[in-house]
C-alpha cells in the first residue's frame, strides 16, 4: 500500500505555525537581551563609587570565571534543550522531568569540584603568577558565583526546550538585574568596599540561578506519573557524551571573546599604561558595546 500524503493544506498550515512560534520565541529572545542591559546600572555604580581600579579588577575576575563555567556546565545547557525537546515531541514528559533533575544536580556537583579545584590551585600557585593581590582575592571570591551561573544556564535551557522563553525575562532581565544591583548598594553602605562587587555579583547569579530553576521546574508540576524505569547512569552518560564537543566549542568561544580582558589582567604593571584603571574603563566600554549589540538585535530581521 502506498503511504497516504497528507494534503497541502495541513503542510501549510504547519509551516504557519511553526513559523509563528519561530518569531515569537525570538521577539521574547529579544526582550530578555533588552532586559539584561539594566546591569550595566551595576557596573555604572561600581565605577562611579568604587572607581575604575576596582570595576578593572572585577571586570578580569568575571572574565575568569565565564571562562571556568565553560568548563563547569560542560555543555550541557545546549545538550539539555535537545535532550528535553525530544522527548517532549514523542510525549515522554516523565523523562523530560527525570533530564532536568539529572542536568541539575550534573551542574552543580561540577560546579562545586571545579570551584574547589580552582581555588586550590590559586592557593597553592597564586604567588608565582606574579598577579596584583587583589585581582587573585577577587577571582577566588567570586568563584561563589559558579554554581549560580551553571544553575542560571541549565535550568534556562530546560525552559526553551519545553518551548517557553518567557522565563529569561524574569531570572536574568529582571531577577539578576535588581538583586545584583541593590547587593553592591547594601555592601557599599556597610562600608564592605574591597570586595562589593564579587559579592553583588555572587548573589546576583545565586538569585537568578534559583528563580530560573523554580521557573523550570513549575512547567513539570501536574505532569504524569513515570512508567517503567529510567536509567541515570544511561542519561547522564549520554548527556555529557553529548555535551562535551559542545562544552569544548563554548570554552573556546569564551576564551575568544574574553581574552583581551584576561591578556591585559596578565599584563597590569608589566607594560607601560596598563593599569588596573585602565582595565576597568575598557571593561566598562567593552560592556556598553555588548548592550549596544543586544539592542542592535532588535532591529535584525527575524
Amino acid at each position: 500500500m502506498l503511504p497516504v500524503v497528507p494534503p497541502t493544506t495541513d503542510v501549510l498550515s504547519r509551516a504557519d505555525a511553526a513559523g509563528t512560534e519561530l518569531k515569537r520565541g525570538a521577539v521574547v529572545n529579544v526582550l530578555a537581551l533588552l532586559a539584561s542591559n539594566f546591569r550595566g546600572i551595576f557596573t555604572f555604580l561600581v565605577a562611579r563609587l568604587l572607581g575604575p581600579a576596582v570595576l578593572g579588577t572585577f571586570s578580569v575576575a568575571w572574565a575568569s570565571l565565564e571562562l571556568v563555567s565553560k568548563i563547569a556546565v560542560f555543555g550541557l545547557d545546549n545538550a539539555i534543550t535537545t535532550f528535553v525537546a525530544r522527548s517532549e515531541a514523542v510525549g515522554d514528559h516523565a523523562r523530560s522531568r527525570a533530564l532536568f533533575r539529572i542536568a541539575v544536580v550534573i551542574v552543580l556537583a561540577q560546579s562545586l569540584v571545579i570551584g574547589a579545584i580552582a581555588i586550590g590551585t590559586i592557593w597553592l600557585v597564586g604567588d608565582r603568577l606574579s598577579l596584583p593581590r587583589e585581582m587573585l582575592s577577587a577571582f577566588t571570591f567570586i568563584l561563589g558565583a559558579l554554581p549560580g551561573v551553571a544553575l542560571y544556564r541549565v535550568s534556562n535551557s530546560v525552559s526553551w526546550g519545553m518551548k517557553v522563553m518567557k522565563h529569561d525575562i524574569f531570572s536574568r532581565g529582571i531577577t539578576e538585574s535588581i538583586a545584583t544591583t541593590l547587593a553592591f548598594v547594601i555592601a557599599f553602605a556597610i562600608e564592605f568596599n574591597a570586595l562589593a562587587p564579587e559579592l553583588a555579583a555572587i548573589i546576583g547569579t545565586t538569585c537568578c540561578g534559583i528563580v530560573a530553576l523554580m521557573l523550570a521546574a513549575n512547567l513539570f508540576q501536574g505532569g504524569p506519573a513515570q512508567v517503567g524505569v529510567i536509567s541515570v547512569r544511561d542519561e547522564v552518560a549520554k548527556l555529557l557524551a553529548y555535551g562535551a564537543p559542545i562544552g569544548a566549542h563554548q570554552l573556546l568561544n569564551a576564551l575568544i571573546y574574553r581574552l583581551d580582558v584576561i591578556m591585559l589582567g596578565f599584563f597590569i604593571g608589566r607594560a607601560p599604561g596598563v593599569t588596573l584603571a585602565t582595565v576597568g574603563i575598557y571593561g566598562a566600554v567593552l560592556e556598553t558595546a555588548g548592550g549596544l549589540r543586544k539592542v542592535n538585535q532588535a532591529f535584525n530581521p527575524i
